[in-house]
């Protein structure tokens, strides 16, 4: 379909095109537009721009009693949209070697389970960050519920990476919020306060997840404090 233009020489995207430039499904063009916030369900038909969406480049319209929001192209070269995009297709990623595989989980995981799954993630996290040549402390490992919510510590150079890893299911209720990324920021401060041989170094937290867990308010809330904490969608496959 052709891209459309105003008076301004604004040139704005219908969501067909939006899909097809990233290779997403109509469904996943929604969800990342309600993670982020810019776009909700209308009380009657179709799509409402929210006030953070009009700032993005939002424009309303209504075809035959449907309402439609066409955007703005910088959306193309959008950091947050195309960060939360990328998320979407490796949590897909993740899916489809499920379903080839054939693994259904016809149960619930027991603890035991969830810590297996848990330290599996962290090994692989763990050499992933040594490939790329940091030197690694297996915290969660080492200190178990001491661990001040720290799984990996990764050092390279004066970088020195808290890691906090989450191999969660996409599907389940278990979500990554604010809340929880407050604790742990905290937790992170306790800790440097205890070791001040850290201050010497630059600090971060990352939280890793094999699938996209994060919700929208923990979104926001790693947007909205960047310089210290920060999250990476790493798929854990064979």
């Amino acid at each position: 379909m052709k891209k459309e233009e105003n008076e301004n020489k604004i040139i704005y995207l219908k969501a067909k095109e939006i899909r097809e430039y990233f290779k997403i499904t109509s469904k996943q063009l929604h969800e990342v537009l309600e993670l982020l916030k810019w776009a909700t369900k209308s009380d009657d038909k179709g799509w409402k721009a929210t006030k953070l969406g009009i700032d993005k480049g939002a424009k309303e319209g209504v075809y035959m009693g449907v309402n439609y929001i066409h955007w703005n192209e910088k959306i193309k070269n959008d950091f947050e949209f195309i960060d939360v995009v990328e998320g979407l297709k490796n949590s897909k990623k993740i899916k489809d070697q499920v379903n080839k595989k054939n693994v259904i989980k016809t149960k619930k995981m027991t603890d035991k389970e969830k810590k297996e799954k848990g330290d599996e993630y962290e090994l692989f996290i763990a050499k992933h960050f040594r490939e790329q040549g940091h030197t690694i402390a297996e915290h969660g490992k080492d200190n178990g519920v001491k661990d001040y919510g720290i799984d990996i510590i990764a050092k390279k150079d004066k970088e020195i990476l808290f890691i906090q890893c989450k191999n969660w299911s996409a599907n389940s209720s278990n979500k990554v919020r604010d809340k929880e990324i407050k604790v742990t920021r905290q937790d992170v401060q306790d800790y440097k306060e205890k070791y001040p041989l850290y201050e010497m170094y630059k600090t971060k937290i990352i939280y890793i997840m094999s699938e996209n867990v994060l919700h929208g308010s923990g979104y926001h809330y790693i947007q909205d404090n960047s310089d210290v904490v920060e999250f990476r969608i790493i798929p854990m496959i064979d």
